[in-house]
């Protein structure tokens, strides 16, 4: 009786043991610093979920801070080590071109395509570029000296000799492209261009293709910043988002993704 006595003693001490190792080392876990990723609004729809599955794969903290293209490398070339980031995730790779000339990034990973397309309001019909504009449209753009969608768009256009037409309809000038989309659902704008895979975020408007915007394409890429703190678990992070587990999730949100 005693040895079976002293037996469960000893068992129930190991496992009050386990169960303080595991909490402590569930804490350590849960005060690891948060990886900061700079992002564009557009990258949403497949980001939050991509957040949302490598906490709950790693228990690394990722911190999502979202805003326009532009915006964010101004602020990381501001900024630096005083207010360091770990990720930058741009709407277009020509951010990630003029943050590789500014010495911002490192490692750089490719993810994959948008185009843009035409979100328009229940009850009004554009089928066409001549529809787009008529004088009793409003449109919305996203600025092209702060979004991509709103650069990317101008700089083909210019090449085709459309943008002066198009810049004229132009009724709100946004700081995002989905303040451009929200605007149409709210119905402050008759229709926005946006890019395709916000369009499934907008399922009681219209989505039009415009052949004129068919070669409106944005490049998705991911790089890691200098300035990070944690080199290594930006790296670990950027190579999740462009694998498999990642790209599932660009894919199931409608964008197109780079072939390996």
């Amino acid at each position: 009786m005693k040895r079976v006595f002293l037996l469960s003693l000893l068992v129930m001490a190991a496992l009050v043991f386990l169960l303080i190792w595991l909490q402590r080392t569930h804490q350590t876990d849960s005060k690891r610093p948060p990886l900061i990723v700079y992002l564009a609004p557009a990258l949403r729809p497949a980001m939050d979920s991509i957040q949302y599955d490598y906490q709950k794969i790693t228990d690394q903290p990722i911190e999502l801070r979202y805003g326009a293209s532009n915006d964010i490398l101004v602020k990381l070339s501001l900024t630096g080590d005083t207010e360091p980031g770990d990720i930058f995730l741009p709407a277009d790779d020509s951010y990630i071109e003029m943050a590789r000339e500014k010495k911002l990034i490192d490692e750089v990973f490719p993810i994959a395509r948008m185009r843009a397309v035409l979100l328009v309001s229940k009850g009004k019909t554009v089928t066409t570029w001549d529809d787009l504009l008529r004088d009793d449209l409003k449109i919305a753009i996203g600025n092209h000296d702060v979004t991509a969608i709103g650069k990317v768009t101008r700089d083909h256009l210019k090449k085709s000799g459309r943008w002066d037409q198009l810049e004229k309809r132009i009724t709100v000038s946004t700081g995002t492209v989905t303040e451009s989309a929200n605007a149409v659902k709210l119905g402050s704008v008759d229709a926005a261009i946006i890019w395709d895979a916000l369009a499934g975020q907008y399922p009681d408007e219209t989505l039009v293709r415009l052949p004129e915007l068919n070669d409106v394409i944005a490049q998705i890429q991911i790089a890691t910043l200098t300035q990070s703190k944690h080199p290594a678990e930006a790296l670990e992070f950027a190579k999740f988002v462009t694998s498999e587990a990642g790209l599932k999730q660009f894919r199931s949100a409608g964008y197109m993704v780079s072939e390996r």
